[in-house]
Formats: structure tokens, sequence, C-alpha cells
């Protein structure tokens, strides 16, 4: 049904507002987003959602750029921190760790995409599932992350 959906979506020439946590969904169909801040703070990004993420992540990329030029623009006396290239015993624990719940996570993550898509759940399902799938992606973004973090440094 989400394969029709899209079909239909892309063919129709009006306009229509989608409320989806499915990234791909939105890539195929989307091509303006409405995105909620805080504090009733809404700001528009024309692309889809694959594109603003990579926008965001440069403009943090950028901006921890700037903070460690900052930091390196001091004088050398101050700087004088060993730069480890090596992790820490306690840091290649935690990256083995990640490795394999960040596995545990992408699988739980696809269990609950293929109970949302299976058309015979109702909807107070729906919202459970679609909660537990947020945090899932959430924790699995910011793990993620961590990992990244970690195999930079190894």
């Amino acid at each position: 049904t989400l394969g029709v959906l899209e079909e239909w979506l892309e063919s129709f020439e009006g306009c229509v507002l989608v409320v989806s946590h499915d990234r791909f969904f939105m890539d195929k169909v989307v091509d303006k987003l409405m995105v909620f801040g805080g504090d009733g703070e809404i700001s528009f990004f024309t692309g889809n959602y694959t594109e603003y993420s990579n926008m965001l992540y440069d403009k943090k990329q950028e901006e921890l750029a700037i903070i460690k030029a900052k930091n390196s623009s001091k004088p050398k006396a101050e700087v004088k921190v060993s730069n480890k290239k090596k992790l820490s015993y306690k840091e290649s624990q935690e990256f083995e760790k990640l490795g394999v719940e960040i596995e545990m996570l992408e699988a739980e993550k696809l269990k609950v995409e293929q109970k949302m898509n299976s058309g015979d759940i109702s909807t107070e399902e729906i919202a459970v599932l679609s909660a537990q799938y947020q945090k899932t992606t959430d924790s699995l973004d910011e793990k993620s992350f961590r990992w990244l973090e970690l195999s930079e440094k190894a």
C-alpha cells in the first residue's frame, strides 16, 4: 500500500500535507519541509528530508570547525593538551559495545517498520509503534554519531 500511495502522490498535481517519520517515504514524495522547532517556531526548507539532514550536519560541522579554530588560536602554553590518537581501554570497550547496540537497534527499527506496514493494526497500535520507532531512531542516531566519533579516533 505504501508503494501505491507513493505513486499516487508523485503523480498528484496539487498540494498535500504529509506527516511522517518514514525518511525514505518523505525522500520520495516531498519537495518542501515544514520544520517545527521549539517554542512554536516553524521554518521551511525546500528539498527532501535527506537534503535537510545533510544541511543540518554541514552546519554542525561548520560550528565545530569555528569552535576548533577559536580554541587553536589560544597561545601554545595554554593549549598544551596531549592529543591521543588511540582509544583508551574504556573507549575501545564502548566502541565494541556500540557496534552491537547499533545492530540491535537497526533490527528493532526494521521490526517496527514491518509491523507498521502490515496494514492489520489499529490506530492505537500505530501510535504506540510510531513512538517506539521515533525513540529507536533517535537512539540509533545518537549511538551512530558516538560510534563515528570513536572510529575517527581509532
